[in-house]
């Protein structure tokens, strides 16, 4: 009888301990996908110092996500203060490191631009103000972990999300460092119309 009762209990520890491992890596992945898609600096708490994100043959790794997110957050404070110029030139570093592939770019400086197409490139600027905007906020709420599975000190999350016109899957690698959930790994899989 009372080897029953200490294997019942042990089964029960054993479950909520697996239920609140779970619960907290979900949460990582939330609180991940939430700072990574709004270019926060939380995102740096939530990431290894081996992670890599990989975007189609676009990789890159946790330095460079972290200088990503400040140029991006510098450029915003620069468009805020109406200076266009440095704004422009941090947007193309931004543009290289994002790995967006662009048909045709116009490589000239800010002071190269004519009146019209200066007062253009402004109003494209002023929308970092918005930032996040009804994309990334939608982009965020619509992110859904589908399936999530864990193994001793590592665990998978795969996602969907809707992107602008069509819907995305990722595969999320976390890992235990110090007891904590981590993200270690971001993989864009599918982009489906």
């Amino acid at each position: 009888m009372l080897k029953s009762f200490f294997c019942v209990m042990l089964f029960i520890m054993t479950a909520v301990t697996l239920n609140g491992t779970e619960s907290a890596g979900k949460l990582t992945v939330k609180e991940f996908w939430k700072s990574i898609n709004y270019c926060e600096s939380a995102t740096m708490q939530y990431i290894t110092s081996d992670f890599t994100s990989i975007t189609g043959k676009h990789i890159k790794d946790r330095k460079q996500t972290e200088t990503y997110i400040q140029l991006f957050n510098q450029y915003r404070e620069l468009v805020k203060k109406q200076k266009y110029e440095e704004a422009s030139e941090i947007f193309r570093t931004l543009l290289d490191m994002s790995g967006a592939k662009i048909v045709k770019r116009d490589t000239r400086k800010f002071s190269e631009l004519s009146a019209k197409e200066r007062q253009q490139t402004i109003a494209f600027m002023k929308q970092a103000n918005s930032f996040p905007d009804k994309y990334t906020v939608r982009k965020n709420q619509t992110m859904k972990i589908t399936s999530f599975s864990i193994s001793g000190n590592q665990a998978v999350a795969n996602i969907s999300f809707q992107d602008i016109f069509k819907t995305g899957t990722a595969k999320i690698s976390l890992k235990k460092v110090n007891g904590k959930w981590l993200v270690c790994k971001l993989e864009k899989i599918t982009d489906t119309p």
